[in-house]
């Protein structure tokens, strides 16, 4: 549309608003981010760290690419362009079957967008017809500047879809999916879709890096170092983002996470999480879950630890709404359906600093009462006490301020009426 060039001092109020927005000690910028990163919609880009970072970094891409354009021509049209972390972003989403979200997200963006703008337009004058003006200035050029992004960012997904149908085993990524889900899918037909047998044991793991311009040879060489080291045979692997791989390695045994923070280094970008081992199809799905909430954790961590395993971060993922039940599950096994004072006679022994004879004192009970209670435990626990005695009592503590788990209660449920 014809372009009306604003007076002067509107104009000069665009180019000190834009000089706000970029200015390294404004924190206007870093206001738009929070509040469009917490927008309604935007949820899928928070569970992985990588996402969120590319998401975050494209969007500052974008407003400051409006802003330099008004600082050195106030008002005048901007001509929207591709920057390398909005194909990125682009690319990525539509790996991850969220299309619509590469395009959706501008339109929350342009919301967010203009609510910066308002709050620099006040910050500038209080004038009632000054800032008329300067909003109607403002609104237009906001939204022309998104509206051409669009056309680009909807042609750029196109060619990118078309890129994954065509040149990047459709199928393996469809099945792969699926598995990942928990679809009915046939075993044998799955295996040759992949290229990699289900029926055994393996350890996932996710191998990320949230800098710019990390090379996905730099994620892949992480990953074969540590089979390497780990002894194991060659792990199915893929790429489901421009920085990010996801592997599955044989292996009966936990991955001794030594062999891999060593020949990383400290000055590494790349970050490693790591499920547990788990046979089977149910395995494969459970191991990655595992490893990619392990992610999720170690993003969070404020002390710069490269590489974390699912068993390290697995009581803090406790306190996750949601997660309690799997917690309970994985480390009480069988205890979490025995009865109320057995369980109450571990807690206790484990409150009491492993002191059977406090134990018994505390409880009113015999001390060989209390031996034969922790020897049954043990035959319960998928780990005996003594080797995991902080986890045992929290996931308790759990259970009995929370109450029993899902599993537990319907077992529990099912065993009275099989006796009704």
């Amino acid at each position: 549309m014809p372009w009306d060039r604003p007076s002067e001092r509107t104009r000069d109020l665009i180019r000190q608003g834009a000089e706000l927005i970029v200015h390294h000690e404004s924190t206007w910028l870093d206001a738009f981010t929070t509040g469009f990163m917490q927008s309604p919609g935007m949820e899928a880009t928070l569970v992985d760290p990588v996402l969120a970072t590319e998401t975050e970094r494209a969007a500052r891409a974008a407003v400051v690419r409006w802003a330099m354009s008004n600082i050195t021509d106030p008002g005048a049209p901007v001509v929207p362009a591709l920057d390398a972390d909005i194909v990125d972003i682009s690319r990525d989403l539509v790996r991850r079957g969220l299309d619509d979200l590469a395009l959706n997200s501008y339109r929350i963006g342009q919301t967010a967008s203009w609510t910066l703008l308002v709050r620099v337009a006040f910050s500038l004058t209080s004038e009632p017809e000054e800032l008329e003006v300067l909003l109607d200035v403002l609104a237009q050029s906001i939204a022309d500047y998104i509206e051409g992004t669009l056309v680009l960012v909807a042609e750029r997904v196109r060619i990118e879809r078309e890129e994954l149908h065509r040149g990047t085993h459709p199928q393996r990524r469809e099945t792969l999916a699926l598995l990942l889900e928990g679809a009915p899918v046939p075993i044998d037909r799955a295996e040759m879709r992949l290229g990699y047998s289900l029926h055994r044991t393996h350890t996932a793991v996710v191998a990320w890096s949230t800098e710019p311009g990390t090379e996905l040879g730099h994620l892949e060489r992480t990953i074969a170092r540590l089979v390497e080291r780990a002894d194991s045979p060659a792990p199915f692997t893929i790429v489901p983002a421009t920085a990010t791989v996801w592997a599955w390695v044989p292996s009966d045994t936990k991955i001794d996470v030594r062999h891999l923070v060593d020949p990383m280094g400290a000055a590494s970008d790349v970050r490693v999480a790591i499920g547990s081992p788990a046979h089977g199809p149910d395995g494969f799905r459970r191991s990655h879950t595992e490893a990619l909430l392990t992610q999720q954790m170690l993003s969070r961590s404020p002390y710069g630890q490269q590489v974390a395993t699912y068993d390290e971060v697995k009581l803090a993922a406790a306190m996750i709404p949601d997660r309690s039940d799997q917690f309970l599950r994985q480390t009480l096994g069988g205890l979490a359906d025995a009865d109320a004072a057995l369980r109450h006679t571990v807690l206790t022994f484990v409150r009491e600093l492993g002191s059977v004879t406090r134990t018994a004192e505390t409880l009113h009970a015999h001390r060989n009462t209390i031996v034969r209670r922790l020897a049954q435990a043990d035959t319960l626990l998928p780990r005996p006490l003594i080797d995991n005695p902080v986890h045992v009592a929290v996931a308790l503590e759990i259970a009995h301020w929370h109450g029993p788990s899902d599993t537990h209660r319907h077992r529990s449920r099912g065993q009275s009426e099989t006796r009704d």
